[in-house]
C-alpha cells in the first residue's frame, strides 16, 4: 500500500511539472506489530480505506494531517489488533470535549489526537478512541512554558505525558495538544522541547543511553524561530528518528531501513 500510494503521487508531479511539497519526519523501531499505512488521502476516502483496515483486523493509532487551510491530506498507522478504533472530525474545542467525555463514559480511551487551525479563532480536531478504561485528560496550552509546567504538575497526579501536536494559526501562532495516559505505578514520560538540532541530537543520545525512547516528535515555528518536541517514554528495543527529508526521498529511506535494519515505521509528522 505504502508504495503503490507514494510511486503514484510523485509519478503524477513529475507528469504535470509540480513540486512534492510533503515532508515527513519518522520514528522507525523494532518490533513484531503487524502494520499497516495510510497516505495522502483526503478524508472520505480515508475513512472508505479505513473501514476496509478494520475489518481486516487492524486498528488506526497514529493519525496525521498536511496541507493547507482546508485543502488536507490524512495519513494513518494501523496495527494488527482485536481492538477496533473509532475516529472523529470535530470544529472546535468545546466539541472534542464532549466527544471525549462521552466516549470516556463508555470506558474508550483518547489515544491520539491531532488538528488544523481555520483562522486564529478556530481549529478542526481528529481524535482516534479505542476501547480502554484507562483514565486519561487532553488540554490546549498556549506556550511552551504551560507545557512543561502542566506536565510536571500532571506527573504529580500519576497521568504521563503520551503525545504533544502543535497546531499553528495562520498568524505563526503555535497552540500545543497534550494528551495525558493515567499510570497508578509511576513511569514518568519526558518533554524536550528546544531550537537547536545539535541540542536536539545531544538529548536522543543521553535518553537512548539512560533507556528512554522516542515516542513522538513534532517541529513548528514561532516568531520564525524552529522548534523541535519530542516525548520520551522508558524502553529497551532499536529506534531511530528520521527528520524532515522530502517525500521521495523519505520512501528511499523507509525502504532501507526496514529492509536493512528491520525498523518499522511506527509514528509521523507530516507537514506541507
Amino acid at each position: 500500500m505504502k508504495r503503490y500510494l507514494l510511486t503514484l503521487l510523485l509519478g503524477c508531479y513529475a507528469i504535470f511539472g509540480l513540486p512534492a511539497q510533503t515532508f515527513i519526519s519518522g520514528i522507525f523501531q523494532q518490533t513484531d506489530q503487524e502494520l499497516e499505512y495510510l497516505e495522502d488521502l483526503s478524508w472520505e476516502p480515508f475513512l472508505q480505506e479505513k473501514q476496509r483496515l478494520n475489518n481486516k483486523g487492524y486498528r488506526l493509532f497514529d493519525l496525521e494531517t498536511s496541507g493547507i487551510g482546508e485543502d488536507r491530506a490524512f495519513w494513518g498507522i494501523f496495527t494488527k489488533s482485536n481492538d477496533r478504533d473509532t475516529v472523529a472530525l470535530v470544529l472546535g474545542w468545546e466539541e472534542l470535549i464532549k466527544h471525549k467525555r462521552d466516549l470516556a463514559a463508555r470506558n474508550y480511551l483518547l489515544t491520539d489526537i491531532t488538528g488544523y487551525a481555520l483562522n486564529e479563532t478556530e481549529s478542526y480536531y481528529l481524535a482516534v478512541w479505542t476501547p480502554d478504561k484507562t483514565p486519561h485528560k487532553v488540554f490546549k496550552l498556549d506556550t511552551k512554558e504551560k507545557l512543561r509546567a502542566h506536565t510536571d504538575a500532571m506527573a504529580r497526579q500519576n497521568f504521563f505525558i503520551k503525545s504533544v501536536k502543535v497546531i499553528t494559526t495562520p498568524a505563526g501562532i503555535p497552540r500545543f495538544i497534550a494528551l495525558y495516559h493515567y499510570h497508578s505505578i509511576p513511569q514518568r514520560n519526558y518533554i524536550y522541547l528546544t531550537d537547536s538540532k545539535e541540542a536536539f541530537n545531544e538529548e536522543w543520545i543521553q535518553r537512548e543511553h539512560s533507556g528512554m525512547r522516542l515516542i513522538d516528535f513534532d517541529r513548528f515555528e514561532e516568531n520564525g524561530t524552529e522548534f523541535m518536541l519530542g516525548v520520551y517514554q522508558r524502553g529497551q528495543y532499536d529506534h531511530q528518528l528520521v527528520r524532515d527529508l522530502e517525500k521521495n526521498i523519505f520512501v528511499d529511506r523507509w525502504d532501507r531501513m526496514e529492509a536493512q535494519q528491520e525498523l518499522r515505521l511506527i509514528s509521523w509528522h507530516i507537514r506541507s
